[in-house]
């Protein structure tokens, strides 16, 4: 290896072996710190709160128009009558 100075290469190999070990330091660091922050894998999962899968529901069934429920004429008093109100053009 002409034309490089050992002592650059020793310096170099230094350098890598030093970030390796500061990641990997770091990459403990925060291994630790995760599992402080979680509970311990032999406790019982706690339920699940509502997850889109359990949470569906069946769907409505048709009912055909011969069964259909009649519309019952509205109360005048409701608010959700049909009736226009006095801002309604």
């Amino acid at each position: 290896m002409k034309g490089f100075d050992p002592a650059l290469i020793k310096w170099i190999i230094f350098g890598l072996v030093f970030i390796v070990r500061a990641v990997a330091a770091n990459n403990r660091k925060r291994q630790a710190k995760d599992k402080a922050l979680r509970p311990p894998q032999s406790a019982a999962a706690p339920p699940p709160i509502a997850s889109p899968t359990m949470s569906q529901n069946q769907p409505m069934p048709r009912i055909p128009p011969s069964n259909a429920p009649k519309k019952s004429s509205s109360n005048p008093d409701s608010p959700w009558s049909n009736n226009k109100g006095p801002f309604d053009s």
